[in-house]
């Protein structure tokens, strides 16, 4: 995802609410880790999970960084051509206008 970003230089389409809440919930999973009581004496066997959530979290900081940036720009477009939508893809409520 965020190198689809990067391409297109547009967030458009996803979904800030998500990104926070998955930001949200990566640091709190962390927090948790470091303060079991246990920690100190498993801080080993803990470390993969530790280092994991960390890692998301900065994954999730990137990409809200993404769309900080990127606010209010047009996407690129990545071939030149116009895709055409699949019929699963339509919007289900569209107003025609005569």
């Amino acid at each position: 995802q965020i190198w689809k970003n990067f391409r297109r230089q547009s967030t458009k389409g996803l979904s800030v609410m998500m990104i926070v809440m998955s930001s949200l919930g990566n640091a709190a999973y962390g927090f948790s880790i470091t303060i079991s009581p246990s920690f100190v004496d498993t801080w080993r066997s803990d470390l993969p999970f530790l280092l994991g959530s960390l890692g998301c979290l900065l994954l999730d900081l990137i990409i809200l960084s993404q769309i900080w940036y990127y606010r209010g720009r047009i996407p690129i477009d990545m071939g030149g051509v116009e895709q055409p939508v699949a019929e699963h893809q339509q919007p289900l409520l569209v107003q025609k206008v005569k």
